[in-house]
């Protein structure tokens, strides 16, 4: 499976905007950086559509697991950005 990255938008320290495409669905991704009080605070949002009738039913029983795989992402950047920081 190949899948084809877009990046739609960039504002630095702000937001971006990506866009994904393969064979089976696609997927629009967006992310926030907030700053507030000398705290950086990210919010992402997807929205995520299957290619065909299989993959719009299989798409519906994977939100769960797609917003669980993002929680553990921004995690692993909160580390990551921690470990910078210190």
């Amino acid at each position: 499976m190949v899948m084809e990255e877009t990046v739609t938008a960039v504002t630095p320290n702000e937001h971006l905007a990506m866009s994904f495409t393969m064979d089976f669905m696609d997927m629009d991704y967006e992310m926030l950086l907030i700053e507030k009080d000398g705290k950086t605070t990210i919010k992402s949002k997807s929205t995520t559509s299957g290619n065909g009738i299989l993959a719009k039913s299989m798409v519906s029983f994977m939100t769960s697991a797609m917003e669980a795989q993002e929680d553990e992402n921004l995690n692993n950047l909160k580390t990551l950005i921690g470990h910078f920081q210190n």
